[in-house]
């Protein structure tokens, strides 16, 4: 599954997901991809951060917590 930011020429933001990147072109070239808020056909994708899914070969890193300052006297 695959998610893309979209925006119709209104300027209505919204998302789409798709199985791969064939089934969004495929469906856009079919005019099938349309505005939820005005129905227009007319999209664009946005720039997104590529989001990978499933497991990594090694465990994310836990966050550190701040220690608190001392205080000064």
């Amino acid at each position: 599954m695959i998610v893309f930011d979209l925006l119709c020429i209104a300027g209505h933001r919204f998302e789409g997901w798709f199985s791969s990147t064939a089934d969004y072109t495929q469906q856009h070239e079919r005019e099938l991809v349309r505005c939820p808020v005005c129905d227009d056909s007319e999209i664009a994708k946005l720039p997104s951060a590529k989001v990978r899914v499933g497991k990594s070969a090694e465990p994310a890193p836990l966050p550190v917590t701040p220690s608190k300052p001392e205080a000064s006297t």
